[in-house]
């Protein structure tokens, strides 16, 4: 099978999975790990009724390796696949995604009840690295500015207020909108020392009204403890889009009364798999990983290009 065999099969993702039922603060339904299942590859969204507005979130790639040189700092990729559905709404203005990043599990020499947030994984990297602009649109305005004057001086009782206005309007100002996407890391649950959390804006070119791919990519490269190779931790997605006034106002109703409960974390196991001698535990949103060819050289993540791997190549067969 081909190193890469991007990319895009909508058929692939499972719309309708089975979801599980919540009693308590956070009733409703959700997804849910089963038992103690790793490398979940349906994230979030999929609980979502098919007419509300949502974003499916599923794992895409996930390589556990070495920053450099197959030694020393323990790393892993990771890249998400999101799908954009509108339910009965027109169009996406905006989505934020919002991933952060804690370790599970004792190590060797700890006790229950120990802090283990010394091995929460590092992002170093987010996919795309630098903000991402398209379908550039150019429009002209016209701009008025204003500046006025005033003073105000007494003497035995008498007072002049002298004032002075000016506007002056400019015309055919240019301005450029563009569809946007970013990524950046930043803290969440500390705040100093490595950034535990990843943070993606995707939002529509305003003045096209141009609404947001249906399909989009992203990617973190995080760094783990020396000697922590195979140190589990998961990864927890929340997702919040911009769709219009009233729809924005029942997603926030939902939310507030808890009708939009949390999806279980994904955990991660970076502990090599028997047979399977690429690192990858994920590889084109399968776990089913023996037969493929890994695009990534696990001993040097740090050279990925994140940039070039969120790109989606329409050109492919898969």
């Amino acid at each position: 099978m081909a190193a890469h065999q991007d990319d895009v099969n909508f058929d692939e993702w499972e719309i309708g999975m089975p979801l599980i039922g919540d009693e308590g603060d956070d009733a409703g339904y959700r997804i849910k790990n089963l038992n103690d299942e790793t490398e979940r590859v349906n994230m979030t969204g999929n609980d979502r009724n098919t007419r509300d507005p949502a974003v499916l979130g599923r794992l895409y790639h996930i390589v556990n390796g070495y920053m450099r040189g197959g030694c020393g700092k323990p790393a892993t990729l990771i890249v998400f696949e999101w799908m954009l559905r509108t339910g009965s709404a027109q169009r996406f203005r905006q989505t934020d995604i919002d991933i952060v990043f804690e370790s599970r599990g004792l190590r060797d020499g700890m006790f229950p009840g120990d802090e283990l947030s010394f091995y929460d994984p590092a992002v170093v990297k987010v996919g795309p690295t630098v903000p991402i602009e398209s379908d550039p649109v150019e429009y002209t305005v016209d701009q008025t500015t204003g500046l006025k004057l005033g003073a105000n001086v007494g003497f035995n009782g008498a007072s002049i207020d002298p004032e002075m206005s000016r506007n002056n309007t400019e015309s055919g100002i240019r301005r450029v909108d563009y569809r946007l996407q970013e990524g950046y890391p930043l803290y969440v649950k500390r705040d100093s020392g490595p950034m535990d959390g990843a943070h993606w804006t995707l939002r529509e070119n305003v003045k096209a009204q141009s609404g947001l791919p249906r399909l989009v990519r992203t990617a973190v490269l995080l760094e783990r403890r020396p000697g922590d190779d195979e140190g589990r931790f998961a990864a927890t997605i929340s997702t919040k889009v911009r769709v219009s006034v009233w729809e924005n106002a029942v997603e926030k109703f939902r939310r507030a009364v808890g009708r939009v409960p949390n999806d279980d974390p994904v955990h991660i196991n970076p502990a090599p798999r028997k047979g399977i001698a690429h690192g990858a535990t994920v590889l084109f949103g399968s776990r089913d990983v023996a037969e493929i060819e890994s695009p990534f050289d696990k001993d040097n993540l740090n050279a990925v290009d994140l940039d070039d791997i969120i790109v989606i190549r329409k050109e492919s067969a898969r």
